[in-house]
């Protein structure tokens, strides 16, 4: 098969599977909220990762009506008066998510070239440094950090 007949048939299938998704309806998932935290949460025994202090290894947590009301030492009391325990020995309790290996920040309009700063030309690029490309204006920096993103790590990809 030479290459423009190669070229054809790829722009025929490309285009049959574009009119086959283009045809299918699109079934989103209604964002149906979770019910309200009925009575207060008391995690002990994992490591708190806090914003503005010192990591608490083996520490105790009290969430209540969906927010984190208390942290303490273990050997700190807390106010926990008919809490459900929830015992997470070993594990790290972080207050927000960390995105890894993501683009956010390299990238705005996937569909304007200019605005994606996390591909470079060529199959080896050792130059290449997310630092340089960071939109910090970015408004999907916004979005990711309201919906509980408290750290991501900027990757660019090939």
């Amino acid at each position: 098969m030479n290459t423009v007949n190669a070229m054809k048939a790829m722009a025929a299938a490309t285009a049959f599977t574009v009119a086959i998704f283009a045809e299918s309806p699109v079934h989103a998932t209604p964002n149906i909220p979770q019910p309200a935290q009925s009575k207060p949460l008391l995690i002990t025994g994992a490591t708190l990762h806090t914003v503005s202090g010192a990591v608490i290894a083996n520490g105790r947590m009290l969430v209540q009506g969906g927010r984190i009301t208390a942290i303490s030492r273990p050997d700190g009391s807390l106010d926990s008066k008919g809490a459900e325990v929830l015992n997470l020995a070993g594990k790290h309790v972080y207050p927000g998510f960390v995105s890894a290996n993501t683009v956010l920040g390299l990238t705005e309009i996937s569909a304007v070239r200019s605005t994606n700063d996390f591909v470079e030309v060529g199959s080896l690029n050792p130059n290449v440094r997310a630092l340089v490309g960071i939109n910090a204006d970015s408004e999907l920096i916004t979005v990711a950090r309201a919906n509980g993103v408290l750290a991501a790590l900027s990757i660019p990809q090939a």
